[in-house]
């Protein structure tokens, strides 16, 4: 399995185990900082928020079902070197100012937003899987939902390739991916507090 994380550590692979270490860490950072800014009540729009579903998405996330909020059939700039399909997944823990993807962020554009059936996209990767590479899981942020091992198995079983673009708060997730062999490729932003940004 290969792991992408460039700003981490400047395009050198990680392996799993220290990747999955660096992930706990960044988590509670993030943390840590929120905590810190909300000791010192000043008014900050908050980086994320673990309370994002609603019980409309909550329900989606049964057996492989998966909350979509759209998908692109052919990409050849998301997994490099292959020509993939690309999910977006709805739903996300943070609140980038910088999001390109807000309708499948914030709850109330997510809940206006169309739901896309998980089995038709099931039946057309497996329809055209022949003049595709792989699958690229993106969002929102993928690993927030519970269903998202049987849904990337499903997808495993048409013989492509899975990458995964995931913000990394959610390690434990990202190890049971590792531990059932389910992902080929992670991609992972490493977030900081806008003061950092230059």
């Amino acid at each position: 399995m290969q792991v992408n994380s460039r700003s981490l550590l400047n395009g050198h692979y990680l392996t799993t185990k220290k990747i999955i270490h660096c992930l706990t860490r960044c988590r509670q950072g993030l943390i840590r900082w929120y905590l810190m800014r909300r000791t010192e009540k000043i008014p900050v729009t908050p980086l994320f928020c673990w309370d994002i579903y609603s019980e409309q998405i909550k329900s989606m996330c049964a057996g492989y079902n998966i909350p979509v909020g759209g998908f692109q059939q052919q990409s050849l700039i998301d997994y490099p070197g292959n020509i993939a399909s690309v999910i977006f997944t709805k739903g996300c823990n943070l609140r980038c100012r910088y999001c390109h993807n807000v309708e499948l962020v914030y709850p109330e554009l997510v809940e206006k937003s169309a739901n896309i059936d998980t089995i038709s996209i099931l039946n057309w990767i497996g329809k055209n899987n022949k003049l595709l590479d792989a699958i690229v899981v993106t969002g929102g942020e993928p690993t927030l939902h519970s269903s998202l091992p049987d849904f990337l198995y499903k997808i495993k079983t048409s013989g492509l390739k899975i990458k995964l673009d995931t913000n990394g708060t959610n390690p434990d997730m990202l190890q049971r991916l590792f531990n059932a062999k389910l992902v080929n490729y992670v991609a992972m932003d490493i977030k900081a507090p806008l003061t950092l940004y230059k």
